[in-house]
């Protein structure tokens, strides 16, 4: 299968010359996308990648914004034609769930060496940017999931399942791609969406799960403990990450807007990584539902509203309001993942987080949830990976379909409970 990171289905060539170098301000910001994210993306740096002046996006484009859009346009165009030309290399391709949670498992991968299905992730990432985000990025929803239709033949629920499952797995998959561990745990959730079973014991540990969490926890205590050094400044940056993005949170910025030497910040920490790691963290853990602490006993009122407890979660906030905690923790942690390819010291963070997914909706599963929901740790994993997802994709679209029925829905996918319709 085609492995170019460019584009995995390039158009035939247009004689006509305005055609071509408008194609090729596109295929330009795309792959400056693909190495350098979205804030790569300049009128300079586009222009610069043909050799032109900044002179010829304006005459096809109008500027950034209209560049930004057409872009993405032509990413959705090129998703269709992969996903077409994925769908006739599988033809035949048995319907057999250990079979097609391999299917899933190269389906990330190959997502992530394609720079088109990159740059509608930055996209949904960054719903800000564009004209109208509902109607493009419903564009990409509606490829996934009449791919996974027609692989599967199965319930709208398990097409639901698979194709946002698939989009936070594929950023992860950017920061972790090529390590062993990641690999294993990947397979492990692919495997869990795709077996569609009710657990003999939720409560037994998987061996896969367990062994990458005792590789994280240490590291994580040490960078997350509530007595950390420079307590404030922390919390402050945290506030930032969570308004501002991660990208333009640097050392040098940090010690000139909030007055800290940058020597102290490496004295506490050791370097600047631990640091930022630190504020990540505690931006995502925000305001942490009390039903996802490890720590607490889940309180009576999250027992008596589990699923509208799910629903609040990710649902954006209106204008100046907090969103729910997925909605808020999903965009961090995409933007983290995004990022790790270019910031090498945020690797170690994006590991840890892989590595605890699902912890916390495990416990809840046990604990608050009805116990037709319980959910064995392979499974938890991916309804929170699952679930992340969702929150994003409610980013660009408030008003589309989140109801408590749909959490609900996805849930009896993951334990089998579930009928074709």
């Amino acid at each position: 299968m085609p492995m170019n990171p460019r584009s995995d289905n390039t158009p035939p060539t247009v004689a006509d010359p305005q055609v071509s170098l408008r194609s090729a301000l596109l295929e330009a910001t795309v792959g400056l996308a693909y190495t350098e994210g979205f804030d790569g993306i300049s009128l300079r740096s586009v222009s610069g990648k043909i050799s032109k002046s900044t002179t010829v996006i304006f005459q096809h484009f109008g500027g950034r914004q209209g560049l930004i859009d057409a872009a993405l346009d032509h990413a959705l165009a090129h998703e269709r034609l992969r996903h077409d030309a994925l769908l006739a290399e599988i033809d035949g391709f048995p319907n057999e769930p250990m079979a097609l949670a391999e299917l899933v498992a190269y389906y990330v991968k190959a997502a992530d060496r394609d720079a088109n299905a990159r740059f509608c992730l930055e996209a949904m990432l960054h719903p800000e940017t564009l004209t109208d985000p509902s109607a493009r990025l419903q564009q990409w929803s509606d490829v996934r999931g009449a791919f996974w239709k027609t692989v599967t033949q199965s319930a709208s629920s398990i097409i639901r399942l698979l194709a946002d499952y698939t989009v936070m797995e594929q950023a992860f998959c950017t920061a972790l791609r090529g390590e062993p561990a990641y690999d294993q745990l990947l397979r492990t959730t692919a495997r869990a969406a795709c077996l569609g079973r009710i657990p003999f014991d939720p409560e037994a540990d998987d061996p896969i799960l367990g062994w990458a969490r005792q590789r994280a926890f240490p590291a994580l205590g040490e960078s997350t403990a509530k007595d950390a050094p420079m307590e404030p400044l922390v919390v402050t940056v945290a506030q930032r990450i969570a308004n501002e993005g991660i990208n333009a949170i640097n050392l040098r910025r940090i010690a000139l807007d909030e007055g800290v030497p940058p020597s102290l910040i490496i004295y506490h920490y050791g370097d600047f990584a631990a640091f930022l790691s630190a504020a990540i963290w505690r931006a995502m853990m925000h305001e942490l539902p009390a039903y996802l602490d490890q720590t607490d006993p889940t309180d009576d009122e999250g027992r008596a509203n589990w699923l509208a407890g799910l629903r609040a979660a990710v649902t954006p906030g209106p204008t100046g309001a907090s969103n729910g905690f997925y909605v808020r923790y999903a965009r961090i942690l995409g933007q983290v993942c995004l990022l790790a390819r270019q910031r090498p010291e945020l690797v170690p963070l994006v590991r840890q987080l892989r590595a605890i997914e699902g912890m916390g909706i495990h416990r809840a599963s046990l604990n608050a949830w009805p116990r037709e929901f319980r959910l064995d740790p392979a499974a938890a994993s991916t309804f929170s990976i699952w679930i992340k997802s969702h929150a994003l994709s409610r980013i660009s679209a408030p008003a589309s379909s989140g109801s408590e029925d749909d959490m609900a829905m996805i849930l009896r996918a993951l334990i089998g409970n579930v009928s074709k319709n």
